[in-house]
């Protein structure tokens, strides 16, 4: 079955293609890299672990290559393409992607 995309424009005016949602694969795919560091008790609902620093910013930058398609027509690299952008269109893209990969879906155009 073939996704449906939407386009987003960021502030600085890049046109950016997304994908119109992630499949239960591909998230189970990307949260696997931040939760193969943290240990659940069971039977403990107040277990916390910590996670460094540095996943944080790998598991973003799997949420943005598992969402963005397409940067001004160019579908190769993509995660560079984007961390290459103007920080406003950094945050842009990441907010955009964010609400792909959470389930926070919106009308294509």
């Amino acid at each position: 079955m073939e996704r449906t995309t939407k386009q987003i424009t960021t502030p600085g005016g890049s046109k950016v293609i997304l994908k119109s949602h992630v499949t239960a694969r591909e998230k189970k795919a990307v949260d696997a890299l931040i939760l193969k560091d943290v240990h659940y008790e069971m039977g403990n609902a107040n277990t916390t672990d910590k996670v460094p620093a540095p996943l944080l910013i790998e598991y973003g930058e799997k949420q943005i290559e598992a969402v963005v398609v397409s940067i001004d027509d160019k579908e190769k690299d993509v995660l560079n393409l984007v961390l290459d952008l103007p920080l406003p269109d950094f945050n842009y893209i990441q907010e955009e992607v964010r609400k792909v990969y959470n389930g926070n879906l919106t009308k294509e155009k």
